[in-house]
């Protein structure tokens, strides 16, 4: 069960003495506390030591594009030599899935280590915020993983955490998580079960993530430098990957226009960087894959889903109509050949299949559940075919500062998606997917010329992230991109020098509200597409100015967000030194609007102006020098006072500047005395406002919201006393136990539903019986004010108050028989769950 104490505490506690904690402390395989493996070569740790990180001051950024908001440095950088992007990808050795944070030590034999965010917390918690205390019961696991002896270059978690992918240049491994004890030792050995994949890339491995549609979380998609795509299932008994597709599309469509015009000879920029999934919109772009080569082209593949995808059948169905929505626009816009034809039938029949296999298990699934299914049968008989490269448009400028793509992500925003592009260079290109991605397959037909188009992305700006202003060389990094958890518009960009955050939201808010407020004007969306805005782009966090006790650059090798009940909206860093940052991240404010009255019309504008306030020039120029006057033993009176005029002169000038300058800030400062007054003006509407007419409202939100955290604990509380139960049982749940899950379920919905009446009846006649007695009591009120009552009198009030004692004796009785039912079904079901447990 979750603590409330754990609730309660403030969340940013935990990430804030992250740097503390001992988790690269020294230990060798037996258990005890020892030195390191020693490492060779660049990948190796030579030093573990942590230095000390709690006090973090911040700084401004320097200024590229809108970098200049303050972020958080880690000190003062050393500057290496060039990097080779050819030769190196990026490091992200941490990973974070139900408040198990995972690491990875590159020694000479990979190391893998794993503590509980959660239990941290608590220890934080139960030592009331004093860290030494709760550094005494801190713990973490070792998992001793047998065949991993290849460099690491990233690490990362399933969906459902029990699953964790460790992938090299050449070899992958998955290791499988035991179930873990957080109340044992504070340092532990754990054996894991590694699972490999030997002889199974011919190529260089770039990338690889869990597939977002596998229902039980255990299908790797693995990206080669040659562009093919492979999915394994990692618990099937057989290493062959269980489909293969390829990015590169034939040969004669390799010269295509790219970013560079056409492809070059250059092998090197055909290879690809990184690929990422498509927007999680319950429709085609679910099983879409966006990849780039390292020359900045994009393409694409769709339909790409492993054998065992989650859908609900609320998607499928959506996907239908949509599917057939898209084949009426296209009859009214072109006469189409056969070939659109036949990719729409295509499509019509994938869907269909998979409707059939959903509707085959509908009757023993809940409204809203997500179903397993199998691949269509229409996948042994079609192979889907690569789509591009994409046309980039405008074609952007060919720049060689900003090298090599290195990642690719893709946001998933509305109306459009929005494709984001990383070069090594510190280059970050946002594009629109205006037109969407649809199924392609391969089909013994060749479309018309209007048929065979590629769909395009709209560029919109080139962000530049400054980072040849960081360094003082030509040192490129390798940029790995991170969607935010929280902000569909937003997102994070890792490199050597630290963390950057970028959000979409100033222009994509525009589009969302166009289409919201008037979804034909087709015009008006079009003209809102090209009009440039720029994205909001700051440092969150900087290690370019950082020394390590041993003199080595200290790059960022690791970053992972959280969006968590106990952890909140945070993210946890990891450098090479190794050591740990971690800290909440802030809300993003959305933009303020104008200040309309009832008419419509503004009644506040801001007084102030951008741009924001800077010293005058003549404060910090200082003044002119002064002429140096000739000896009166040498000059003569005219020279003399020739020269002190100037010099009077020259500082009367001075004085004037000084006193125009004050001039300026009196001005300012009485610009600024009226902004306060008319904000607070608006601020005093605003409270009227509020007191006239949201007080009751918030009053019964606040009664809500407390009913409702009430309900929420109690929830809560079922639901550990369920997790628990599923937790301690090894095996999933047979169709036995599904049954008489839901006969349980059907059993207290039919109980409810027959004492639901009944309930009612009783309280209402509860209510009529005060009422009653209400009236009888002014009533009695009323007769001891006129006199003493007469006999008559007297035996008719007994009379009644005779009868409303035995209607609530009554009332009682059958209170207390609903009691015992109630009692008896109650009992019924703990015996069914003791049977149940016992088996």
């Amino acid at each position: 069960m979750i603590s409330e104490e754990i609730l309660n505490h403030p969340a940013e506690l935990w990430a804030q003495t992250l740097s503390e904690i001992p988790l690269f402390s020294q230990l060798d395989r037996t258990g005890d506390l020892g030195a390191l493996d020693d490492t060779s070569g660049s990948h190796g740790l030579s030093d573990t030591s942590i230095p000390d990180i709690s006090v973090i001051s911040g700084t401004d950024g320097p200024s590229a594009h809108s970098l200049d908001i303050p972020g958080t440095h880690l000190g003062k950088a050393l500057e290496t030599g060039a990097f080779d992007i050819a030769k190196h990808t990026a490091h992200s050795l941490i990973a974070v899935s139900n408040g198990l944070l995972a690491v990875c030590m590159n020694a000479r034999v990979p190391r893998f280590r794993v503590t509980n965010l959660w239990r941290w917390g608590r220890c934080l918690t139960d030592a009331q915020d004093d860290v030494d205390v709760a550094l005494s019961k801190f713990e973490y696991k070792e998992f001793m993983t047998p065949g991993v002896d290849f460099v690491v270059r990233r690490i990362e978690f399933n969906k459902n955490g029990d699953l964790l992918a460790v992938i090299g240049d050449d070899d992958i491994a998955v290791i499988s998580l035991p179930r873990l004890s957080w109340n044992t030792k504070q340092i532990q050995l754990v054996s894991a079960t590694v699972i490999r994949f030997p002889d199974q890339f011919s190529s260089p491995i770039v990338k690889a993530r869990w597939h977002p549609l596998s229902a039980k979380g255990r299908h790797l998609v693995v990206l080669s430098k040659d562009g093919t795509i492979q999915i394994f299932n990692v618990l099937a008994d057989d290493r062959r990957p269980e489909q293969t597709f390829h990015f590169k599309p034939p040969v004669e469509q390799l010269q295509r226009p790219n970013r560079d015009g056409l492809f070059s000879a250059n092998m090197n920029k055909d290879e690809f960087a990184s690929f990422c999934f498509g927007p999680q919109d319950g429709k085609w772009g679910t099983m879409t894959l966006y990849g780039v080569t390292r020359g900045g082209d994009v393409f694409s593949l769709c339909p790409v889903m492993p054998d065992g995808s989650a859908f609900t059948i609320e998607q499928l169905e959506n996907m239908a109509m949509s599917n057939q929505a898209d084949k009426n626009e296209d009859m009214k816009k072109w006469a189409r050949g056969t070939y659109t034809d036949d990719m729409y039938y295509w499509r019509t029949e994938w869907v269909k299949d998979l409707l059939k296999n959903a509707r085959a298990v509908e009757t023993s699934v809940l409204a809203g559940e997500e179903i397993s299914l199998p691949l269509p049968q229409r996948s042994t008989l079609l192979k889907t075919k690569a789509q591009g490269p994409h046309r980039i448009l405008p074609v952007p400028e060919p720049d060689e500062l900003f090298g090599a793509a290195t990642d690719i992500i893709c946001l998933e925003t509305e109306p459009v998606a929005i494709v984001i592009i990383a070069f090594a260079g510190g280059l970050v290109r946002t594009c629109y997917d205006v037109d969407g991605l649809k199924p392609v397959w391969h089909l013994n037909k060749q479309p018309l010329a209007e048929e065979d188009v590629i769909s395009s992305l709209v560029l919109h700006e080139d962000i530049d992230l400054g980072i040849s202003e960081i360094t003082t060389t030509s040192r490129r990094t390798a940029i790995t991109l991170t969607p935010d958890p929280h902000y569909t518009s937003a997102f994070f960009c890792h490199h050597s020098y630290g963390v950057h955050s970028i959000s979409t939201e100033p222009w994509m808010r525009n589009l969302k509200d166009l289409v919201e407020s008037a979804p034909d004007m087709g015009d008006r969306l079009e003209d809102e597409l090209f009009e440039h805005k720029e994205s909001d782009v700051e440092w969150l966090i900087r290690t370019s100015d950082s020394f390590t006790s041993v003199g080595v650059h200290d790059d960022v090798i690791g970053f992972a967000t959280i969006m968590e009940t106990l952890l909140g909206y945070s993210y946890v860093l990891l450098t090479s030194t190794p050591r740990l940052h971690g800290d909440l991240l802030p809300l993003r404010l959305t933009y303020t609007q104008p200040v309309r009255n009832d008419a419509g019309d503004e009644y506040y504008q801001p007084i102030l102006k951008a741009p924001v306030y800077e010293i005058p020039e003549v404060f910090y120029t200082g003044t002119r020098k002064l002429a140096t006057l000739p000896a009166s033993t040498s000059g003569s009176m005219t020279d003399i006072t020739r020269a002190l005029e100037n010099n009077v002169q020259s500082r009367m000038h001075d004085l004037q500047l000084r006193k125009a300058a004050l001039i300026e800030i009196a001005k300012r400062m009485t610009a600024q005395r009226q902004e306060i007054i008319g904000q607070l003006s608006l601020l005093k509407q605003y409270e009227d406002a509020i007191d006239n007419f949201w007080i009751a409202k918030y009053q019964e939100l606040e009664k809500r919201s407390r009913d409702l955290m009430r309900r929420d604990s109690i929830s809560r509380k079922k639901q550990s006393i369920i997790l628990q139960i599923l937790m301690d049982e090894t095996q999933p749940l047979s169709e036995a136990e599904k049954k008489w899950m839901k006969e349980v379920a059907q059993l207290h919905r039919d109980f409810e539903d027959r004492i639901k009446p009944q309930k009612e009846k009783l309280q209402l006649h509860k209510d009529a019986l005060i009422e009653q007695r209400k009236r009888w009591k002014s009533q009695i009120t009323v007769l001891s004010d006129a006199g003493p009552l007469t006999r008559p009198q007297i035996e008719r009030i007994n009379g009644t108050l005779s009868y409303e004692a035995q209607l609530l004796a009554r009332t009682l009785e059958r209170a207390r028989q609903l009691k015992i039912s109630a009692e008896d079904v109650e009992s019924k079901l703990r015996q069914a769950l003791a049977k149940r447990n016992t088996a």
